[in-house]
């Protein structure tokens, strides 16, 4: 609907060299991963995940944030992905934007496996895990149930995706 949001491929090369690419990278082969998914609040959100978090934390160190970002050996793309430190630990902050059109048994399903296979990245990775999720209440409360036997290290943060910048607090399970 808005089609000057949609960058061509002289603006995409533009942006990733503002983000500090070399000249001699090309990106003429870079496409837009779930391109009917641009614009859609879902996406906006997890591409302004770091902003969120400086806002809801202006006394954490937010360095860099990515969004859909494949990682290795896992399956799926978190919303988003933010790397910092909070209350002087080193942590990965990972990010799942609650989707309101599912049911309440499959959200639940998922935010187990998603959030197993977080705490698994970030043991591996050796920092300490934020694990938020943004979503309408009934869908944070539909995920709550999966927030149970948390190693330690590991924290659980919810926000309404309606209200940027809230988040509760991070208090660490263990």
């Amino acid at each position: 609907p808005y089609p000057m949001w949609h960058p061509r491929r002289k603006g995409v090369s533009a942006a990733l060299r503002s983000w500090g690419a070399p000249k001699r990278v090309d990106f003429s082969g870079v496409k837009e991963l779930n391109p009917d998914k641009i614009c859609t609040p879902h996406r906006n959100i997890s591409r302004r995940w770091a902003a969120w978090l400086r806002s809801a934390y202006p006394r954490a160190e937010i360095w860099t944030g990515w969004s859909e970002t494949k990682l290795p050996g896992i399956a799926f793309y978190p919303d988003a992905l933010a790397w910092g430190r909070i209350q002087g630990y080193e942590t990965l902050f990972w990010l799942e934007v609650g989707d309101d059109h599912k049911k309440r048994k499959f959200i639940e399903a998922i935010t187990r496996k998603r959030l197993k296979t977080s705490i698994k990245f970030s043991r591996k990775t050796g920092v300490r895990l934020v694990y938020a999720q943004l979503s309408p209440d009934w869908v944070q409360e539909a995920a709550g149930w999966s927030f149970t036997n948390l190693p330690p290290g590991t924290a659980i943060v919810k926000g309404n995706s309606k209200k940027f910048g809230n988040l509760s607090l991070v208090e660490w399970y263990g």
